[in-house]
């Protein structure tokens, strides 16, 4: 994805990807005063959850923050999408350019959010799932009583 378009429009060096664990290492040509600023003019700005709505009426392609030692982008879409993917990288200096590694993924609050989600629901249905395992191998209170008596 970078390779092909963002990578040669935003002049940074050629990137490679982990698939696996959406990893991204980049070595970009420029110190990094001069990357921040090349990210900064290449991207809408987007502080907050309001700040995002009204990011959806920018111009540019890519919509996120950049600071001298970090950045998180993601793409520009006309709707909302809590699952879209965000790139969250760091930068810092290396020979012969800024290095810049990070992580595309959903956004965190995105991910706690699912994990708590999932969790009520495998709690909620594996709780009376169980029970009626249980109830089937050991057998229920009335049969046992039952047996018992006769």
């Amino acid at each position: 994805m970078l390779a092909g378009r963002g990578c040669s429009a935003l002049a940074l060096g050629c990137p490679t990807r982990d698939m696996n664990s959406g990893r991204i290492n980049l070595l970009a040509p420029f110190g990094q005063a001069e990357c921040v600023s090349r990210l900064t003019a290449a991207i809408d700005a987007e502080q907050s959850l309001l700040s995002s709505i009204a990011a959806l009426r920018g111009s540019k392609p890519v919509v996120g923050w950049v600071t001298e030692s970090s950045m998180r982008l993601r793409k520009r879409i006309g709707y909302g999408n809590s699952f879209q993917s965000y790139l969250t990288a760091t930068m810092r200096p290396e020979a012969g350019g800024t290095a810049i590694s990070g992580k595309i993924a959903m956004h965190p609050l995105v991910r706690a959010a699912m994990i708590v989600w999932f969790g009520a629901i495998i709690y909620m249905a594996g709780a009376p799932f169980i029970r009626t395992l249980y109830l089937m191998i050991v057998g229920s209170p009335a049969e046992y009583e039952n047996r018992r008596s006769s």
